[in-house]
């Protein structure tokens, strides 16, 4: 349909002026031809468009707001985990760490030497330093992925798992109210950090202190904390806004620390009998399992390998096949595997980790080993020379 031109327009403008200015003596009236008529949208166009974008609006930004929500708690977790390595690395370097403290009071007060701490409360005030309730975990849809079928479709096995656990912050006292299975029962503090984070902490005044060749740590053994980086606000979940150190599922047995081969060292095979005996004699293999036995413990066995493997990579939306060894999770959710409780606590940010056990294969030449990665995990063989592995000892 043409437009009006400048030119109809003047003119046109002209005639009205005219005709106001004398007063429309006699009938005088002026139109547009049709080929002159502006272009528009009518009504029930524009309300057709406008219904549309809010539909699509009403779709989107849900999505759009929950991504948003992610990482902002995403960011608000790492900058707290950095600021915290941050200050406990100074612990470390300064020896306080490994010193032995009488209660959780006495190394909080250590700690204000090395972190901005704007509240301490007790274990009878601890709602005035920590929300209310939060909870872990709770009731989610879960798929596995496996093999093909008759149509060369992936098999799909899903399931729904539920390990919440609900935390009331005024009922817990002790270490036992707030970390599952733990081994000692000592008393639990509020913090609150002069940026706002809050933080629930207990310490173990048993504790021998962490060792320097422990690359992980075993916290359970010295404190364990939940953090909740996003103040009162929702929504409350470890995972979430809750950071903790301690795995909050549950293990059949426990791991004592993993350790690297320049603390273990190697032993000489050819010198030993019966499984131990080796044609190496830079046995690295025998050397982490004779360190696991000065700890207490020993090299875990392929079954608590495996049990470590499913508490990993079982819910997160893995790929799972099976092998000789057992079962291999490929293409993995990176987010689930990284931010899993168990995973976070015992791997940290470097996920990527070779795990001895206590199985000796082909007389003495390979060991089965755990491969942990970011998005899967497998079994596998290694020789019992090789020097990257990890002492995880257990007992």
């Amino acid at each position: 349909m043409p437009k009006l031109s400048n030119n109809n327009h003047i003119t046109l403008f002209k005639k009205a002026i005219a005709n106001l200015s004398s007063g429309f003596s006699g009938e005088q009236t002026f139109t547009l031809s049709p080929r002159n008529w502006l272009a528009a949208f009518t009504l029930a166009e524009t309300l057709i468009t406008l219904l549309v974008i809010g539909v699509v609006a009403v779709l989107t930004i849900p999505t759009l707001m929950q991504q948003i929500g992610d990482y902002t708690l995403k960011k608000q977790r790492t900058v707290f985990e950095r600021k915290f390595d941050e200050g406990l690395k100074q612990m470390r370097i300064d020896g306080k760490l490994e010193e032995k403290y009488e209660s959780t009071q006495a190394f909080v007060s250590e700690m204000q030497k090395y972190f901005k701490i704007a509240t301490v409360c007790n274990s009878n005030n601890l709602t005035s330093c920590f929300t209310p309730q939060f909870s872990y975990g709770g009731e989610a849809e879960y798929t596995i992925t496996y093999g093909e079928n008759e149509n060369n479709e992936k098999n799909k096995e899903s399931f729904t798992a539920n390990a919440s656990q609900e935390y009331e912050t005024a009922n817990i006292k002790t270490t036992k109210d707030l970390i599952i299975k733990a081994k000692y029962d000592s008393d639990v503090m509020g913090i609150i950090f002069s940026d706002g984070v809050k933080m629930l902490i207990t310490y173990n005044p048993d504790c021998i202190g962490i060792e320097s060749g422990n690359t992980q740590g075993n916290p359970t053994k010295c404190f364990g904390y939940a953090a909740d980086v996003n103040q009162n606000k929702a929504p409350n979940k470890v995972e979430k806004d809750i950071v903790t150190n301690v795995p909050l599922v549950d293990l059949s047995f426990e791991i004592i620390g993993m350790y690297a081969s320049d603390e273990y060292g190697f032993l000489d095979g050819t010198a030993e009998t019966g499984s131990d005996r080796s044609t190496y004699t830079q046995d690295y293999w025998l050397g982490a399992k004779k360190f696991c036995e000065t700890k207490g413990g020993s090299l875990p066995t392929l079954a608590q390998l495996q049990e470590l493997q499913k508490k990993i990579y079982g819910n997160a939306n893995c790929e799972k096949t099976a092998s000789d060894k057992g079962e291999t999770y490929n293409n993995c959710s990176f987010d689930a595997v990284k931010n899993s409780s168990i995973g976070k606590y015992y791997f940290g940010t470097y996920f990527w980790r070779y795990l001895w056990s206590d199985t000796s294969e082909a007389g003495g030449i390979y060991s089965t080993i755990l491969v942990c990665f970011e998005t899967g995990g497998r079994l596998a063989s290694q020789p019992r020379s090789y020097q990257g592995q990890l002492a995880f000892c257990v007992k």
